[in-house]
């Protein structure tokens, strides 16, 4: 049930309690921001969007693996 339903929440949702818990609380990652760099952008502000949707996004994927080992 845990699983359906992480599974049914939205990518936005994510990112923006990671955003929240990440950068705003443990200051991780820096909260807001934005250069004329790309690089900059790209290293610096992007990692955690671009994180927390590559980890939402493979989750599905490997739910049907742990079903074939929980037997």
């Amino acid at each position: 049930m845990a699983c359906t339903l992480g599974m049914s929440v939205s990518l936005l949702v994510y990112i923006i309690v990671g955003q929240y818990l990440f950068a705003a609380k443990w200051e991780w990652f820096p909260v807001f921001g934005w250069s004329d760099s790309f690089w900059e952008n790209l290293f610096k502000y992007a990692p955690l969007p671009i994180l927390l949707g590559v980890m939402v996004s493979v989750a599905p994927e490997y739910a049907p693996l742990s079903q074939l080992y929980s037997r």
